[in-house]
């Protein structure tokens, strides 16, 4: 080193910084390290040493982002302490610089051994595409995969501890370092594809799995045998979705007083009859139908929920006596009368008067409102979700029906709504099987059924309308492919006691206090989000394999990755929210909106069209903006690596202002009169302005120096001045 030419170390506090380089005149180059980092330095100091100003980078690139000191005491030499933005950086010139410089004859001996490691590593430098020059150093570095392999190769053939001088020791140790980094920065495409395959091949696997898992079974629930014996003759029944006690059409069996039935599930009431139910029951002879929920004997014993009025007569207006929350009471008959002078009032809310005869514990026989009763016979029975529905088509249904024994067609399907005998000819009715035949959507599927249980026949019971969702692309095909066992769990809106405890505790709970609630159902409201944004964010997580392997593929330019991805976000979507509508799983199953409303709201458009719509519009949208932005801050648009870019900072372009104009209503006054009040209004002006920044932030490859910048707009609200 000439006498103006020395060698120096820092140290400063940030991610255990430290600087090595050579100061040459007042101009120092050399390289910064930190705990993760590393990169260039250039630093030009004063005259007087009192301060420099300089520029640094990450990786080889070109220094370009200020660092500069102000030296705290007033000596003129480069050694000292500077103030800069990274902390205080200590500058000294190297201990070891005069050791080494005395070394240097003898660190340039080399034993033959260590010839032959120089010689290798030349080589590996010779393999390196890599370049960057600044100033008059030419930096090198593995730009390939292929680099990187047979880098490592060289130095696998090198044993470190046999290496004598201390110079090529350190060279080795560089280039040992510079390997490891481009083994984390270069993508390896050809694992990325592999992994990117067997991740889609899982997921595939793993869908299949779980819709052969899902094979729906009839529910399983304990009961006492002495509540199901029937009361009153009654008709069993073969449709579940009964309004109304009467029914048009009704089976050959009769089940007669003293029958014993074995309870599946219950069917709810619409309308005013809400709380009421049929019951399916198997009988002793295996036939499958519903009867109403008083006809057996456990259906008859009712407790009250709060404090009831009771009515000695039928036409008393006013109650003789009341009934404790929690008394027993045992049904003795049904009074259902219309909107006549025994009305209760819920506040601005009538309803009318719906009686029935019972007897109390000790024995008094008088009248209450049923509706106020709990039913605890029937209280843990599943209850059939009346809007579920299998989509399949004819063609489909048939081949996997015909020939096939019932019990594997309710394994598939579901399970059957009515199996019953008449005429000696036994037939299973599936009432949630829907299909197309010869255009005409068609709901409900009559099996014949042989000796051993086998279909040999299949008849639909009606005609349907066609919805909207019906004649969509791929709609149809869905329907083909019948991707529908997975959702097992709709086809029962309840499964068991566990259900009704929580309810219970969560309400509980909640009604403490108005701190209990808020806090209930400030975190009901969260997990709710949650799960809607995890479970409509499925068809994300399952192209996400492809989205990788796309995102990581070097032939292909920023502009067609987007255009690719968009295209497979968007169908990916789509697909999936046909089917969520075909399937029919509307909001109505969460229990969140009655599906009444919405069959009337929505009118002859299938009523969970645009309830699906809207959640998944805005994940899919979230989703793409999220992927847009990841493509232009990340994925470097010159060697199209993915991941490899470093923040450089941001600057402020400015800010712009966006002024609407309006109208509002001022009220200036009001007359009376005996009969009626005026009100006088006044309409004015009013200017809303809108404040919007713009940066511009810089991103850098940390792989091949490739700058580019990325523009970005923050709302920083709005401001109206009424006049």
């Amino acid at each position: 080193m000439s006498k103006n030419e020395f060698k120096v170390v820092g140290t400063y506090p940030h991610n255990n910084g430290r600087i090595e380089g050579t100061i040459k005149g007042h101009t120092l180059i050399g390289r910064w390290y930190d705990t993760d980092e590393n990169g260039i330095i250039r630093f030009e100091f004063s005259d007087d040493f009192l301060s420099f100003k300089g520029k640094w980078s990450q990786g080889n690139t070109e220094p370009n982002l200020e660092w500069n000191g102000t030296k705290y005491d007033e000596n003129n030499t480069f050694e000292g302490v500077y103030s800069t933005e990274w902390g205080d950086l200590t500058i000294s010139a190297d201990n070891n610089a005069e050791e080494n410089e005395d070394n240097k004859s003898q660190d340039l001996d080399f034993s033959e051994h260590d010839l032959v490691v120089a010689q290798k590593l030349q080589n590996i430098y010779k393999l390196w595409s890599g370049k960057q020059k600044v100033e008059e150093t030419e930096y090198l570095w593995p730009n390939k995969r292929t680099e990187i392999k047979e880098s490592q190769l060289i130095l696998d053939s090198i044993n470190r501890k046999e290496i004598e001088n201390k110079l090529l020791i350190a060279h080795f140790d560089e280039i040992s370092e510079q390997v490891k980094k481009a083994e984390k920065i270069i993508p390896n495409f050809p694992k990325i594809i592999i992994k990117s395959v067997l991740t889609s091949i899982f997921f595939f696997f793993s869908v299949m799995f779980l819709f052969h898992l899902q094979d729906y079974s009839t529910a399983k629930v304990s009961y006492n045998v002495e509540d199901w014996i029937i009361a009153e003759k009654c008709y069993l029944q073969h449709d579940l979705l009964l309004d109304s006690k009467e029914k048009t059409e009704s089976s050959n069996t009769v089940l007669l007083p003293g029958d014993k039935v074995r309870p599946i599930s219950k069917s709810r009431f619409s309308g005013y009859m809400y709380h009421k139910y049929w019951i399916q029951v198997e009988t002793k002879n295996g036939e499958i139908g519903f009867i109403y929920f008083t006809d057996v004997k456990g259906g008859r014993k009712w407790v009250t929920r709060q404090k009831e009025p009771f009515f000695s007569s039928i036409d008393d207006k006013n109650p003789s006596d009341s009934l404790k929350a929690g008394e027993n009471v045992t049904m003795l008959d049904y009074f259902i009368e219309g909107n006549d002078s025994r009305q209760r009032g819920y506040g601005q809310i009538t309803i009318a008067s719906n009686f029935s005869r019972v007897r109390t514990a000790g024995g008094k026989i008088g009248y209450i409102y049923y509706s106020t009763c709990d039913y605890p016979v029937i209280r843990y029975l599943p209850l059939i979700q009346r809007h579920f529905y299998f989509p399949t088509s004819k063609n489909r249904f048939s081949k996997e029906v015909i020939g096939k024994n019932l019990q594997l067609v309710e394994g598939r399907y579901g399970p059957v709504t009515s199996l019953l005998k008449n005429d000696g000819v036994m037939k299973a009715y599936l009432r949630h099987v829907q299909y197309y035949e010869d255009n005409q959507k068609k709901r409900g599927v009559f099996l014949l059924l042989d000796d051993q249980r086998r279909v040999t026949e299949i008849s639909t019971d009606k005609n349907i309308k066609s919805a909207f969702v019906d004649k969509l692309p791929l709609a149809k095909l869905i329907m083909d492919i019948e991707p529908f066992r997975i959702i097992r769990s709709s086809f029962y809106a309840e499964y068991s006691d566990s259900e009704s405890k929580f309810e219970n505790w969560f309400y509980d709970f909640s009604g403490k206090n108005i701190f209990a609630k808020i806090l209930v159902w400030g975190i009901y409201s969260i997990l709710i989000l949650l799960v809607v944004l995890l479970f409509f964010s499925l068809p994300r997580l399952l192209i996400s394999p492809v989205l990788t392997l796309v995102e990581n593929a070097p032939f292909l330019n920023n502009g067609i990755v987007m255009f690719i991805n968009t295209i497979l976000i968007t169908f990916s979507f789509y697909v999936f929210m046909l089917w969520l509508v075909i399937a029919s799983l509307d909001i109505s199953i969460l229990g969140l909106i009655p599906s009444t409303i919405l069959s009337e709201f929505l009118g002859n458009i299938s009523r969970t069209f645009f309830f699906v719509l809207i959640p998944v519009l805005f994940v899919y949208i979230y989703h793409l903006r999220r992927f847009y932005k990841g493509i232009n801050y990340n994925r470097c648009d010159k060697c199209h690596t993915m991941n490899i870019a470093a923040d450089e900072g941001s600057s402020y372009l400015g800010q712009s202002k966006n002024v609407v104009w309006g109208t509002y209503d001022k009220l200036v006054g009001r007359s009376e009169s005996s009969t009626h009040v005026t009100l006088y209004y006044e309409r004015r002006l009013k200017k809303t302005t809108e404040l919007t920044d713009y940066f511009k932030d810089h991103r850098a490859c940390i792989r091949c120096g490739n700058r580019w910048d990325v523009s970005r707009s923050v709302f920083k609200g709005s401001k109206t001045v009424k006049y």
